[in-house]
This record gives structure tokens, C-alpha cells and sequence, in this order.
């Protein structure tokens, strides 16, 4: 053996600091939260819910017919334009919707069919509730 490869073996056996072995180190387990706990906690989910945007104007309601899914919960956003406030209804529920504000109006899903959301003179608009599985 040369010199200076028993030099460097002699220095790889020092540097090992002994013969004391050390244990592999053991991954722990990464365990993820429950979806709960991630997502602010129980009840914090939300139902499905279809939101249509509605305008009254001068020419009343718009638009005139809107396509929604049946059984969905609905939310109807209406701006109102006009000067004047309107009493908008759908399903038994009612909106009074300020002079140049928006309000909304929200409501469990309803069956699949032709339903009528009323604003009293500024018209009605035709709500088309889809059954489940179909456009």
C-alpha cells in the first residue's frame, strides 16, 4: 500500500468517529386530516344551488325565461333599475327589491316543470326546471 493511500484510509477510519452505529432514521407516518378539519368543520358544507341574475327595467323583468335543474336549491339575483321598489315572488317566498339595489331571493329546488316568478307590474319570468339527467 502506498503512502498516501494508507494516509487516507487511516484519516476515512478516524473521521467515523468510532465503531458506535447509528439506527436509520424511520419516516413517520404523514397522517392528513379528516376533510372536516380542513374545510372549517362539520356543517360548513354547502347544497348545490343553481343562481340566476335577473334585471328590472323600463321594459319589466328580464330575462322572460331562465332554465334551471328541478330539485336544486335556487337563488334568483335581482337588480332592480328603476326608480321605484318591486315585490318579487317565487315558490312562497318574497323579495322586496329596493329602487337601483339588488336583492336575493332564495329557495329550496323545485319539481321539474314550468314554474312563474311574479314582480307584480314589471312582469313575470318563466322558470324551466329540468329533470334531473337532462340539459
Amino acid at each position: 500500500m502506498s503512502c498516501a493511500a494508507g494516509l487516507a484510509a487511516g484519516l476515512l477510519a478516524a473521521g467515523c468517529g468510532g465503531s458506535e452505529e447509528r439506527p436509520a432514521a424511520t419516516p413517520s407516518p404523514i397522517v392528513a386530516p379528516p376533510a372536516e378539519q380542513e374545510n372549517g368543520g362539520p356543517g360548513d358544507e354547502r347544497a348545490a344551488r343553481y343562481r340566476t341574475r335577473l334585471t328590472i327595467g323600463r321594459g319589466g323583468i328580464r330575462p322572460a325565461q331562465v332554465a334551471v335543474r328541478g330539485f336544486f336549491a335556487l337563488e334568483f339575483v335581482i337588480r332592480n333599475d328603476t326608480g321605484r321598489r318591486h315585490r318579487v315572488r317565487f315558490a312562497g317566498r318574497t323579495a322586496s327589491v329596493p329602487a337601483h339595489r339588488t336583492r336575493s331571493l332564495r329557495t329550496g329546488g323545485v319539481r321539474p316543470g314550468r314554474h312563474v316568478l311574479r314582480a307584480g307590474s314589471a312582469g313575470r319570468v318563466e322558470v324551466l326546471a329540468a329533470p334531473p339527467g337532462e340539459p
